[in-house]
């Protein structure tokens, strides 16, 4: 299952990924951990895409 499946193109999941920290103010969260630029997440949402993508279910 990937955010295609979802209905989100890789530019709106790159927004929602971003804007998702901002969901939870009074929690800590992997994405502010990690403090990925948008860039990088676009750069992990791709990795994903592929990794999904060559498995054979």
């Amino acid at each position: 299952m990937s955010h295609h499946s979802l209905g989100f193109n890789d530019d709106e999941f790159t927004e929602v990924i971003k804007s998702a920290p901002s969901t939870r103010p009074d929690r800590f969260t992997i994405l502010e951990h990690l403090n990925l630029s948008e860039n990088r997440i676009k750069e992990k949402i791709k990795e994903y895409n592929d990794a999904i993508s060559s498995l054979k279910i």
